[in-house]
């Protein structure tokens, strides 16, 4: 890992611990995407966000944060995108029907 790297992820877990700061969170939910498709969802213990995070950063997916219904979602997706809208996030929805018939 190179030192820019390294100091960019540091950054963004400074930039979550601060965004976590003073919020009463029940739990925490990760939604993985690939391309349109919401491949995956589970249950994360709030003690493990953090880790979730940095390894997700480090095997290069995008990683976004939101709170929702005292829930902290992970938004995770693969570069170049695209960038699940919220909204398909809280519901863990494919951002499009992929049951194409």
């Amino acid at each position: 890992m190179t030192d820019e790297f390294q100091s960019k992820l540091d950054q963004r877990l400074r930039d979550f611990r601060s965004w976590t700061q003073g919020k009463r969170l029940k739990g925490c939910r990760l939604v993985q995407y690939s391309g349109v498709e919401m491949i995956g969802a589970l249950d994360v213990p709030l003690g493990e966000m953090e880790s979730q995070i940095q390894g997700l950063l480090g095997e290069g997916f995008h990683v976004a944060w939101a709170d929702h219904h005292d829930l902290v979602y992970l938004r995770v997706w693969e570069y170049p995108g695209p960038e699940p809208a919220w909204l398909n996030v809280f519901s863990e929805k494919s951002l499009a029907d992929v049951n194409l018939r």
